[in-house]
């Protein structure tokens, strides 16, 4: 859950910036027409590797290529200490570079990615820590604004002039292939420059 917190600090950071985006060429985010983007992840995952999946991912465009930095936690659960703090019995940590291609469609988009991960697997119940090399891959579907207009905080209350700036919403499909492998899905959010705004 570390990885939501900091994207929520993250996205209160750009909530500060966002206001004075307003569109026009003297503007740091359209400059060279850039595509970023931050998602944060929620999901389960599967095979030796598997758990509770939480994660987020830093995003960069030119042209159709993308690049991607990631830090996904599977966490496998034994119950709970204290209801509701739950007793983690092992988790598998990944911190991956990717390289893929992403098409975008309107207000919809979709990409794909791999390259390589360092994973830290830890066997908590017998204080075993196993580190490996991986190789991560990954599909995404999106869905953002199609048209600039003001940045809506929560979708919901519009602030500063019309933005380059948007929140999103899809899913992810996601595996490493490794000494402890996984195989997952989840549900993603994210904050940044999904396209290329008129």
């Amino acid at each position: 859950m570390k990885n939501i917190f900091l994207l929520l600090t993250i996205i209160c950071f750009f909530q500060n910036i966002i206001a004075q985006d307003n569109g026009n060429s003297k503007d740091k985010f359209n400059t060279n027409n850039s595509i970023w983007y931050i998602d944060a992840t929620i999901g389960g995952s599967g095979a030796k590797g598997g758990g509770f999946l939480t994660g987020i991912s830093v995003n960069y465009q030119y042209k159709k290529n993308l690049f991607t930095f990631r830090n996904y936690n599977n966490v496998k659960l034994d119950g709970f200490i204290l209801f509701p703090i739950p007793f983690i019995k092992e988790s598998n940590n990944e911190y991956g570079l990717l390289y893929g291609r992403r098409h975008i469609k309107k207000g919809f988009s979709y990409s794909y990615s791999t390259g390589v991960s360092y994973n830290i697997h830890e066997d908590k119940l017998n204080n075993i820590v196993t580190n490996n090399i991986g190789f991560p891959l990954e599909f995404n579907i999106k869905w953002f604004k199609n048209k600039k207009s003001r940045y809506r905080i929560y979708e919901l209350i519009p602030v500063g002039k019309p933005s380059t700036i948007g929140n999103s919403i899809g899913f992810k499909f996601l595996a490493n292939v490794s000494k402890i492998p996984y195989v997952g899905i989840g549900l993603t959010i994210g904050i940044g420059k999904y396209k290329i705004y008129n």
